[in-house]
């Protein structure tokens, strides 16, 4: 599973650049990543796989933001607005 969750990161990262990248995929690989969890017990696996479909996601936010908006980030909170 988490290698199926690997090659849907891989694909979404082929076409993550074009105009409507297919957000499917990195849902895919989280539910792939929360079935091998499931089945292990264990999160460690998923942690890394994880950090992939996060830094894909923030990558496609600064993609789509403004060049005058600006985001902030504190450590464990979401993005928010200056």
């Amino acid at each position: 599973m988490l290698q199926s969750a690997e090659l849907a990161i891989a694909e979404y990262s082929k076409i993550a650049h074009s105009d409507a990248p297919r957000l499917t995929l990195l849902k895919q690989a989280r539910a792939y990543v929360s079935e091998a969890e499931a089945l292990t017990g264990s999160r460690a696996a998923g942690d890394k796989i994880r950090e992939k479909i996060n830094a894909q996601l923030d990558l496609l936010l600064e993609k789509r933001s403004s060049p005058t908006t600006v985001f902030h980030q504190s450590p464990g909170t979401t993005r928010s607005r200056i």
